[in-house]
């Protein structure tokens, strides 16, 4: 009988280290909780919400509850992106909000394998592919007017363009560049990371201090000084005014006496030196 009771004793004893075992085994296995990453004894991070608050405390931080179907491809302009072949327009405002607003706009052809998304104009939208390929899908609502807001996208009737094509680098840094991967400020080839130089490699030694965008409406008189204080501010030997006829006639006129240097009105003259107008 003593032989029995030890024996039924060792049994229960033999079956709690198991499973104790088994559980330091599971637990030893569990990754660490990405709230208590310590390095060198010091908690360095813990959320990527908590990671970024700690960057820069006056932000807040949203999880877009519906952008799951984003992967590691997806590239994005100010108000478009490009995802798994198909274009995207999505309102940035409604981000601070926690909101993630898209809306598909176009499927690109499964024969032409999408690279990333290119500096879009207006309400066009620029993609490029692997072949160094720079393809448009041009708005076709001609009453659409050109302005920095979502709406713009909303109202766009899009389709590609067979005629707006070119060689993205080419286009963009004005030679042909070898390359791996190609984004709007870096490329690869090689293994090796490259930075993209935009605005003098036509023209070396052509020295461009300053650029500016007026916006579309007529400026109020506060504006038009504070422009005029820039240009004379960058001191420039000539400006060049792309503004359409008459507007930029009139407005160079108006102006003569009081900015410093040669203006000259260019019309769609920067479209057509960017290779966009042909």
């Amino acid at each position: 009988m003593k032989n029995k009771k030890v024996l039924i004793y060792v049994g229960i004893v033999v079956i709690i280290l198991t499973i104790i075992i088994i559980i330091v085994a599971i637990k030893s296995n569990k990754p660490m909780p990405t709230n208590n990453v310590v390095v060198n004894n010091t908690t360095v991070a813990k959320t990527l919400v908590e990671n970024l608050k700690q960057k820069d405390s006056n932000k807040k931080y949203f999880k877009l509850n519906d952008g799951k179907f984003l992967n590691e491809d997806t590239s994005f302009s100010k108000y478009s992106f490009i995802n798994d072949n198909s274009i995207y327009i999505f309102n940035p405002n409604k981000l601070d909000e926690g909101e993630f607003v898209y809306k598909k706009v176009y499927d690109v052809d499964k024969n032409i394998k999408v690279m990333n998304i290119a500096p879009n104009s207006g309400s066009d939208i620029l993609f490029y592919d692997y072949n160094d390929t720079l393809y448009t899908l041009h708005d076709n609502n001609t009453d659409n007017k050109v302005r920095d807001s979502y709406d713009i996208y909303l109202n766009a009737n899009y389709s590609l363009s067979d005629y707006l094509k070119w060689e993205y680098s080419t286009q963009f840094l004005g030679k042909k560049t070898n390359y791996d991967f190609m984004s709007n400020y870096i490329y690869v080839k090689d293994n090796v990371l490259y930075s993209k130089n935009y605005g003098n490699e036509k023209y070396p030694n052509m020295k461009i201090v300053g650029m500016y965008s007026p916006p579309f409406r007529k400026l109020t008189n506060k504006e038009d000084r504070e422009i005029i204080g820039n240009i004379n501010k960058l001191n420039p030997d000539f400006i060049w005014v792309g503004l359409g006829a008459p507007k930029q006639e009139i407005w160079m006129s108006k102006n003569s006496n009081n900015v410093n240097g040669l203006m000259i009105g260019v019309g769609a003259g920067f479209d057509y030196h960017a290779g966009r107008i042909k």
